[in-house]
Order: C-alpha cells, then structure tokens, then sequence
C-alpha cells in the first residue's frame, strides 16, 4: 500500500483496451447531454448546420441533404479489420441498438448499404493522434481511426447525433481532443457508492469521450467503495 493512500488516481478503461462491460448507459446519459447542448437559437448563431456534441466537432465540411439510419441497420466492419475493432463494433452495436430499440446486425464488408455505419481502420495522423478520427457521411456513416480508440469516439459522436434528433446532414468531419487528459474527480471518501454505480459512471464519461477518472477513495480509515 502507498504511504500517503489519501488519495488514489486510476484511469478510466479506455476502449480499445477493455470496453465498459455495461456499455455507455446511452439512455441515462441522454438527458445529462440534453441540459448541456446549446438551444436551437444559440447554436444557430454559433455556426450555421454545426452539428450539437459534447464536445462539438472540430472541423466539418457539411453539404446538402440529410443521411439518416436505415430502418434494418448494421454496422459494416471491413474485412482486415474484423479482428482490430471487433469490441468497438461490438460496444456501437449494443449501444445503438439500445438506443433505437431495435437490433443492429454486426458484418463484414467493404461497403455499408444506405443507412449503415462503416468502421475502418486509416493511417496515422500527427494531428489526430491515437484518438483522433474522421466522419464521411454519405450514403453510409463511415468512421476512420488509426486506433480502436479514435474508432470508438466516432462511435459516441455518432451516439450524439442520432439521440439529438437534428437533422444529419452529408459531410466530412475530423474531430480530436484538444486536451490529452479530460476527466472528472470523484469523492468516494465521504459517501459510498456501489460499484455498479461507478461503472455506470465510467460509462457515461466515455460517451462524453472523458478519459481520466480521479478516485478519492479513502478518508479518516474508511473506503468509499461498497
């Protein structure tokens, strides 16, 4: 045990280590994301067709018209990368489903039909870095990653835009962090939570695309966890 266990840092499960087991609680976490987005008005004013997120997009080239998700969906995986991004197709499949209330079929392809989403793996991007990814959004939602992570941050984005009910509209898209460290503190030393509770909570922070989870586990000899 440390010398000074006053406080504790652990990190978050990153996805393309271990996806939470429990996904990204899509369905509590729409509410939170809700009260966070800008109003209609103020967005508008902000930047015209900018799509709402947290944290927004950082460059998009949108275009005309709107893509939307089939009604039989399926997350297309491409063929050499079937064994790469197999938990992040998996977690977006869960996800998505839960918040469609429909299944959503997992294949491999070079191709997403109209409606589908397509996962692949890119080169390495000195300013996307290893969570970086880009969108091209046609007739399919095409996520590229050089990392199983930047894949799943394309795939809450995707999470975001579907649960907002705006309008989609055809682009291309790349987003990356602007701080390497995002997370929140947590004071486990004063009132217990459950751990089924903090996993949710972990959840939650990824679909937010927070990455470091601060535990301040234990004060006066007791432990926050039960």
């Amino acid at each position: 045990p440390s010398s000074d266990p006053a406080e504790y840092r652990t990190r978050a499960r990153r996805p393309s280590q271990s996806s939470p087991s429990r996904g990204c609680r899509p369905r509590r976490s729409r509410a939170f994301v809700a009260a966070l987005l800008p109003s209609p008005g103020i967005a508008a004013g902000a930047a015209a067709n900018r799509p709402l997120g947290i944290p927004a997009l950082q460059e998009f080239i949108p275009a005309g018209g709107t893509w939307t998700i089939g009604a039989q969906p399926q997350i297309v995986v491409r063929p050499r990368d079937r064994t790469t991004l197999r938990r992040e197709a998996a977690q977006l499949a869960r996800d998505l489903s839960a918040v469609l209330g429909r299944a959503v079929r997992i294949s491999a392809g070079r191709r997403g039909r109209r409606g589908d989403i397509v996962l692949a793996r890119s080169g390495r991007s000195a300013r996307l870095g290893a969570e970086g990814y880009r969108l091209r959004i046609n007739r399919a939602f095409t996520i590229l990653a050089s990392t199983g992570t930047g894949v799943f941050y394309g795939g809450r984005s995707l999470l975001q835009l579907v649960q907002s009910g705006q309008p989609i509209p055809p682009r291309r898209a790349q987003d990356w962090p602007r701080y390497p460290q995002r997370g929140l503190m947590l004071d486990l030393g004063r009132r217990p939570y459950p751990l089924a509770w903090l996993e949710a909570y972990v959840s939650d922070m990824g679909y937010l695309k927070l990455n470091l989870l601060h535990l301040h586990l234990t004060d006066d000899q007791r432990w926050g966890i039960v």
